[in-house]
């Protein structure tokens, strides 16, 4: 889990520089709609990686709220 999250980070930091370091005028444009687009890509990646994790958490939850449940009525 801390990998995906230091890889989002490099790639992240990855398409920063490539918005940053734009040499050619002619392809600066498209460079820079490319880098935000990847941009994008990674932060969408990072947001449906945490609601995974949440509704992961949620799930767990219930579970361990609905054994707690089983375990009183016995």
């Amino acid at each position: 889990m801390e990998d995906e999250k230091c890889m989002c980070r490099v790639e992240k930091r990855k398409a920063m520089k490539k918005m940053k370091c734009l040499n050619d005028p002619e392809d600066e444009r498209m460079q820079r709609e490319k880098a935000w687009m990847e941009m994008i890509m990674i932060i969408q990646k990072q947001q449906q990686q945490q609601q995974e994790e949440e509704e992961e958490y949620e799930y767990l939850a219930r579970k361990r709220d609905h054994l707690k449940e089983g375990t009183i009525q016995s």
